[in-house]
């Protein structure tokens, strides 16, 4: 059974307008505001069961030993921190803190790392995700919300 949006009670409920927001309130909740409907029976059909398909997605990570890695190649090319971040056109405050493994660089920073050091920060792992799969009808919020939760892993 549907509850009431202010109190949470299962009970019947009153289409009402609460301060310019339309509601679906409970009896007690309802006299905050304007009556627009009388209660409504609410008759489920039939869920949809949809199969799961899992798929593989390519996702790019750092290295663990990033700071390590970094590090010593800059000491085997004869730079120091001061001389290493100019020739790459960064902060030295953010070299020092990358090799320190206090700042993951990001995925650009890190290609760009890569390509002046010559050596592999970046490695290329599968993460599984599981995705409905395609059933008729419309999209719906629940639908929106899983997708907005895979797109920001």
């Amino acid at each position: 059974m549907p509850s009431c949006e202010m109190c949470g009670k299962q009970d019947k409920l009153f289409r009402t307008l609460v301060e310019g927001a339309e509601m679906t309130l409970c009896k007690d909740c309802s006299r905050f505001g304007k009556t627009l409907a009388a209660p409504r029976i609410v008759i489920k059909k039939e869920v949809l069961k949809t199969k799961q398909e899992t798929k593989y997605e390519p996702i790019e990570v750092i290295v663990l030993n990033y700071g390590q890695l970094i590090k010593e190649k800059r000491e085997k090319m004869g730079l120091n921190q001061e001389e290493f971040s100019a020739k790459m056109n960064e902060k030295e405050s953010l070299i020092h803190k990358i090799e320190a493994g206090k700042h993951e660089p990001t995925i650009e920073l890190a290609r760009k790392l890569e390509n002046f050091l010559n050596i592999k920060l970046i490695e290329t792992s599968e993460e599984e995700s599981v995705m409905p799969a395609k059933r008729s009808g419309p999209v719906t919020i629940g639908d929106v919300i899983s997708i907005k939760t895979r797109k920001s892993r």
